[in-house]
């Protein structure tokens, strides 16, 4: 297919001898930039602004498990307050494990979460 449009683009001077620089394994500036485009991964060429919108994402996110936690915590505390008499604790010892369980597994979502987000900023 023969090659009939053109695209100009502007650079600086330090950013034209990089090109001609990496250029000269190439048979033209034109066949670098074409390898490039075949090889280039979006993952990898995404912005910092879409890192940063994904990042307040997951802050979100990881606010409201820290209020789930915090919310379950609270009521462990206060189930613990609730049964006690003459300071002798009446709590079911299961309904406190549950509870453990469940903060446990919100922790991990939160650290799941923050992996992926340290892997797509990487």
């Amino acid at each position: 297919m023969t090659k009939t449009k053109r695209i100009y683009i502007r650079v600086t001077p330090e950013e034209k001898q990089a090109i001609k620089t990496k250029a000269a394994e190439y048979p033209s500036i034109t066949a670098l930039i074409l390898d490039a485009i075949q090889d280039f991964d979006t993952q990898k060429g995404r912005n910092s602004i879409d890192r940063m919108i994904e990042f307040a994402q997951a802050a979100q996110k990881f606010e409201v498990a820290q209020t789930r936690i915090g919310t379950n915590v609270n009521q462990i505390a206060r189930a613990l307050n609730l049964y006690q008499y003459n300071h002798v604790s009446l709590v079911d010892i299961k309904t406190v494990e549950v509870a453990i369980v469940e903060c446990n597994k919100l922790n991990k979502e939160i650290i799941k979460s923050l992996r992926r987000i340290i892997d797509l900023t990487s």
